[in-house]
C-alpha cells in the first residue's frame, strides 16, 4: 500500500466492488462501529 510502517500497523484496508450490496455495506458499518467502540476503550 506504500505507507509508513507506523501507519500500516494501525490501518484497516476495506475493499468493495460492484458486487457488494447496500445491505452488505450497511451491515459492515454497524459491525465496524461496534468494534471501533470496543477497541477505542482499550487505548
Amino acid at each position: 500500500m506504500n505507507v509508513a510502517s507506523a501507519l500500516a500497523t494501525c490501518a484497516i484496508r476495506i475493499s468493495l466492488d460492484e458486487s457488494n450490496t447496500v445491505a452488505e455495506v450497511e451491515q459492515f458499518m454497524v459491525v465496524f462501529d461496534q468494534l471501533y467502540q470496543r477497541f477505542s476503550k482499550i487505548n
